[in-house]
């Protein structure tokens, strides 16, 4: 198993993990465009895993200066339950400190709440009085 930096080439793979592992995807949001804006603005913090050349998994990080935040980790539900989601979120962590960021945040559809353990097992705990929310800026 290889990890690796994520490239703006390996997006319809990354794609297709991210359907096969029944993750909440929105058109613009994840459209080959925005996922080279992330890359671009974060060329050290996004990875996928590979197996024998195949992306299996996959994390995108992005840093804002003070903050991190994780999207979108998944996993190829055939190689789930292996250490993969964990191995991906400790390289995000540890590559986030090194660029000083003082967090590492995420948000977790409704949809899946039953990841909700698995981020539990890696220190994450739900914010207190606090509700994401967001704008469409534009479409």
């Amino acid at each position: 198993m290889k990890i690796r930096k994520m490239t703006i080439d390996d997006y319809e793979e990354v794609f297709a993990v991210w359907q096969a592992a029944g993750l909440d995807l929105a058109a613009l949001d994840d459209s080959k465009p925005e996922i080279g804006r992330i890359l671009t603005m974060n060329p050290t913090t996004c990875f996928v895993a590979e197996d024998q050349g195949k992306i299996v998994a996959t994390v995108l990080g992005t840093f804002n200066g003070r903050r991190a935040w994780a999207h979108h980790l998944a996993v190829l539900p055939e190689y789930q339950g292996k250490g993969l989601g964990k191995t991906l979120m400790l390289k995000l962590e540890k590559q986030c400190l090194a660029l000083g960021a003082i967090k590492l945040q995420l948000g977790v559809a409704s949809s899946n709440l039953a990841v909700i353990p698995f981020y539990k097992k890696l220190g994450f705990s739900p914010v207190k009085h606090a509700v994401w929310l967001s704008k469409t800026l534009r479409s």
